[in-house]
Parts: structure tokens; sequence; C-alpha cells
């Protein structure tokens, strides 16, 4: 059994890298493309064979609360009186 030359001609096992676009472990280095989301293609990869990873993907539930809102804190908190300045000198201009 050989520990030296042999064995390190084997050593070409990574094939597939992160993805600049998804983030998953799926580009292939040789093809240059991403077996996720088809990366260098400017449409996403999407079939429908695949419903769960297509449900996996999308945003949020029915309501689009989940897309995030113009401030990163809950409404009830209290904000800052630099904040308030600021929306109503906003007001001010409408």
């Amino acid at each position: 059994m050989t520990k030296g030359t042999t064995s390190f001609g084997k050593r070409h096992v990574k094939t597939h890298t992160l993805c600049r676009r998804c983030g998953r472990s799926s580009f292939h280095c040789q093809k240059h493309s991403c077996s996720s989301c088809g990366y260098p293609a400017a449409r996403k990869r999407v079939y429908n064979w695949s419903t769960k990873s297509i449900r996996r993907r999308t945003t949020g539930l029915e309501n689009a609360s989940s897309e995030g809102c113009s401030s990163p804190f809950p409404k009830w908190i209290p904000r800052r009186k630099c904040c308030q300045k600021a929306d109503q000198e906003q007001l001010s201009f409408q």
C-alpha cells in the first residue's frame, strides 16, 4: 500500500463550491454553473416537479409582514427623538 504519489493523484474530489447567488455549495467548479439556482444564467433555476424546493426558496407566508418594514425595531418600542425629528421633517415637506 503506497502512501505517496499514487494516493496524491486521487485528490481531485471537490467538485462543488459555494455559489455567489444562492450561497449553497452547489456551484460546479469545472462546469461553472450552479446546480441549485443555475447561477451564470440570468433566470433562476426553477422546476415544477420540485414543489418543495420552490416552497423553501419563496419568502414568508400569505401576508406581506415577512418582507420587513422600514424600521428594524418593533412598533411598540419607543423610538429615539432624533428619529422622530426626521419623521416630522418629512411630514412637513408633504
